[in-house]
């Protein structure tokens, strides 16, 4: 959402102070846009990794804490990895799809110029299709963020 509302301050300061047409700064926004998620995906995509590898190694753990023989150790150690395991793949799952919507709905806003120079020239699906990512990208965004925190509330 930063990176979208930083985009439509870049088109605004290159309009007003530039004096571009609207196609010029709608190229360098959305390549602004797409560096951005492609940044911060990267960085996303590294925590998210190490935060699998300690959902694993803590669920080894954990499945390990009170095994009384060898044969429980083994068995809890298994089935504290595969939990692990599991959480953190669902974790990767979601920050997955979620890249996929962001950066791909920039990078297909980025390339809908196709060289033209006029917005009647530009590839209109994909502009619609990545714009489509990119608002489903922040619906899911705010709801995960609007679930934790609604209560139980009557009309």
């Amino acid at each position: 959402m930063v990176g979208l509302v930083l985009a439509f301050v870049w088109i605004a300061i290159v309009i007003i102070y530039s004096g571009t047409r609207l196609e010029s700064a709608y190229d360098d926004a959305t390549g602004f846009l797409f560096h951005w998620y492609a940044f911060w995906n990267v960085v996303v995509g590294i925590l998210v990794m190490i935060l699998s590898f300690v959902l694993m190694s803590t669920g080894a753990a954990s499945g390990n804490r009170f095994a009384r023989s060898r044969l429980d150790k083994i068995v809890g150690m298994l089935g504290g990895a595969a939990l692990g395991t599991a959480i953190s793949g669902w974790i990767f799952f979601c920050f997955l799809l979620k890249a996929i919507l962001y950066v791909g709905g920039a990078w297909l806003l980025m390339t809908a110029d196709d060289g033209a120079r006029s917005f009647a020239q530009f590839n209109t699906p994909k502009m619609v299709i990545g714009g489509i990512m990119i608002i489903v990208g922040i619906i899911w965004d705010r709801s995960k963020s609007n679930e934790g925190s609604s209560g139980s509330s009557s009309n």
